[in-house]
């Protein structure tokens, strides 16, 4: 029992953590745009031509290897023909879900393993590679 009590502590250090939060930030965002580029039908290659930048630029910055600034934020949404919406809320009001110890190890995890083997590659990723 003290194990979880130790991830749980962790869990609870990370959610306070602004560089944990930035990242995660980071994440919601990529996977919006990669979303906005699947529904739009734009692959790499052409919302880099509409940044004015390279292919390998619109890689590092969905893969998060990139200083994702404000700034970036609002020419990526304009190349896609989208707006920002920026927020903020009562840090009791978390933007995402906060994981507890039992939720992340719970039984929705026993078949990822076995799932993982059989699924078909996601349309995101499939998106990523073009």
């Amino acid at each position: 029992m003290k194990s979880i009590e130790r991830l749980q502590s962790r869990f609870d250090e990370w959610w306070n953590d602004p560089e944990y939060l930035y990242e995660g930030l980071v994440l919601d965002f990529t996977e919006q745009v990669v979303a906005a580029m699947i529904r739009s039908n734009v692959r790499r290659s052409e919302l880099a031509e509409r940044l004015g930048t390279s292919r390998g630029y619109v890689t590092k910055l969905l893969d998060g290897q990139e200083n994702m600034t404000l700034k970036t934020i609002v020419r990526v949404a304009n190349a896609l023909d989208m707006k920002v919406d920026v927020k903020l809320a009562r840090a009791t009001t978390a933007p995402r879900k906060r994981r507890t110890v039992k939720s992340a190890v719970g039984p929705s995890m026993r078949g990822v393993a076995a799932s993982k083997k059989t699924a078909k590659r996601p349309a995101a990723v499939a998106a990523r590679a073009g």
